[in-house]
């Protein structure tokens, strides 16, 4: 079985920094994310502290997410619009597994979201609203500015859908259990991760617009 990929915990304001990190025993040192481009400005997320946050290549406009979306434990952003200010984020119910309730059975039943975020005017909207497949849906890849790569987890089993930002006209990208795919970096092909438990192992690499892949 393909083990989904475990987003990260993340906690976040959007209030700017005024004070340092509450310091901790063992910190966990920034993690880059990923960068946008907004107005003409480089602007980078990182993760630290457990929390995510926004800042200039320059140093300056520190701020940190908070969207105050009730029953929302975690955020994380993903993919960046064509204009560079409107972001793709995922958050997380409050997790299903823990004591008694193992990871490889209750993780993926917990529900997750996926948002658009406005850098300049801060309004959010939930995306892939209809006809939802499962639960556990991930955003893998933003394809032009109309639809997205979603990692969908169901019964255990993890597969890739292609669908539109509402989430509808859905269709399979890799079948169930063909692994799940690495994002491109250069927009145009995906290569995905085989599943560790198939034999023999085989590379695919799809055409991320097109209908067929090459393999």
């Amino acid at each position: 079985m393909e083990q989904p990929t475990k987003p990260s915990e993340i906690a976040s304001s959007e209030s700017e920094q005024d004070s340092k990190p509450a310091k901790t025993d063992q910190p966990k040192p920034a993690r880059l994310t990923m960068a946008a481009e907004t107005q003409g400005t480089n602007k980078f997320f990182f993760m630290t502290h457990g929390k995510t946050g926004i800042i200039r290549a320059d140093g300056t406009g520190l701020k940190y997410f908070d969207f105050q979306v009730p029953g929302q434990a975690t955020w994380q952003p993903g993919s960046t619009f064509s204009d560079g200010r409107r972001v793709i984020f995922l958050s997380m119910e409050p997790r299903r597994d823990g004591p008694g309730k193992p990871f490889e059975v209750y993780y993926t039943q917990t529900p997750t979201h996926i948002w658009v975020h406005d850098l300049i005017t801060g309004s959010l909207e939930e995306l892939c609203t209809k006809d939802r497949i499962a639960p556990f849906e991930t955003p893998v890849l933003l394809l032009g500015d109309e639809c997205l790569l979603v990692q969908v987890v169901k019964d255990k089993v993890g597969r890739t859908v292609r669908m539109k930002l509402d989430g509808t006209e859905a269709r399979d990208f890799t079948k169930a259990g063909e692994g799940l795919p690495n994002p491109p970096r250069c927009g145009k092909t995906i290569a995905p991760r085989p599943c560790p438990h198939t034999a023999p192992t085989k590379i695919v690499v799809l055409q991320a617009r097109g209908k067929s892949g090459v393999r």
